[in-house]
């Protein structure tokens, strides 16, 4: 399969745009403060009336979890269009449940390039999704301000976000597969308390098949770090991780650098990692013949990918199946 540059998909490919965009130029232009109000007054008597407070809830415990979440990521996550995620964004918006951040690039030939608006979750709705989930409401809120004022890597979580999405996205129709779990930075991180956090990979999903349950980490790489970096983060998941590590490189040659560094590290040892890069899920998607094993040069579908049997976790209620969140009402991360 021939290697296809990431940046050839830019303009022509809208799956490009909508998922996988090559960070460094996108403005985000958001709300000048932090709104600090958690009073819900007479919001909980109208969200008791609304015959989609269950999904709303869901959505909010999303982004307490992931912080960042597009209208995109949130269409295929839970609707079954673009115009009924628009819509019901912009009544939680109208609520002051969540704030929406305008995604802008420059172009080179002059004007802008609208990219979808980025949700964040607000006090309000932290402090209503807690009473919901009979919480105390304060780490939610300390987490939604600290993703509002100190975005210091949102191209990085959004890309990390945008496949999980896609992978979502891809596997909502299918019968027998479907992302069950898929577990943000806040509890990978807490995962790796006993090891250094700061090396713990960007998130975990765990994918069913008809006969398997697939565990793996992703690592999504901005081709900044360095290589003695990529080796401490292969030494990290070595130690810690059980299952597979899905590495994705921004653009050819920066895959190849991580396998380098990746085949030194393991240096023998079994190691479930794999790689891929950009321009390949562009092409074929996240669930297409992409994911090149350490060691090997054939490339494999995340579904073929050894996993351990089957256990109690049904498919009907993998994320955005229809109404999973009416089983799952913690979000992404629930039972």
């Amino acid at each position: 399969m021939a290697d296809l540059d990431p940046g050839r998909y830019r303009d022509s490919d809208a799956l490009a745009l909508k998922w996988f965009q090559a960070g460094g130029r996108t403005i985000f232009v958001r709300p000048q403060d932090w709104e600090p109000t958690t009073s819900v007054g007479t919001l909980a008597g109208a969200l008791l009336r609304d015959q989609g407070r269950t999904r709303d809830m869901a959505v909010l415990a999303s982004l307490g979890q992931h912080h960042y979440l597009t209208t995109g990521h949130a269409e295929a996550l839970f609707f079954r269009s673009a115009r009924g995620a628009q819509r019901r964004m912009r009544k939680l918006e109208e609520w002051r449940l969540v704030t929406r951040w305008h995604q802008m690039e420059p172009r080179s030939v002059g004007g802008w390039r609208r990219h979808p608006d980025v949700f964040l979750l607000t006090a309000r709705g932290a402090t209503v999704l807690a009473h919901y989930l009979r919480s105390d409401p304060r780490p939610l809120i300390k987490r939604a301000f600290s993703a509002f004022q100190y975005a210091f890597h949102l191209d990085h979580a959004l890309g990390t976000n945008g496949f999980f999405a896609s992978l979502v996205q891809a596997s909502r129709e299918l019968p027998n597969q479907g992302l069950y779990h898929w577990l943000g930075d806040d509890g990978i991180r807490s995962a790796f308390q006993e090891h250094d956090p700061e090396l713990s990979p960007d998130g975990f999903g765990r994918y069913l098949t008809a006969d398997a349950e697939i565990g793996f980490h992703l690592e999504w790489d901005s081709g900044t770090e360095r290589p003695q970096r990529l080796r401490a983060k292969a030494r990290a998941a070595l130690a810690a991780v059980r299952g597979h590590v899905l590495w994705v490189a921004p653009w050819p040659a920066r895959e190849l650098t991580i396998r380098s560094a990746l085949e030194r590290e393991s240096s023998g040892r079994v190691a479930g990692f794999h790689t891929t890069h950009a321009g390949l899920l562009c092409a074929h998607g996240p669930l297409g013949p992409v994911w090149r094993p350490l060691e090997q040069d054939d490339r494999r579908p995340l579904s073929a990918l050894p996993g351990r049997a089957r256990g109690p976790l049904q498919i009907e209620d993998c994320l955005g199946k229809p109404g999973w969140w009416e089983r799952r009402p913690g979000g992404t991360e629930g039972a």
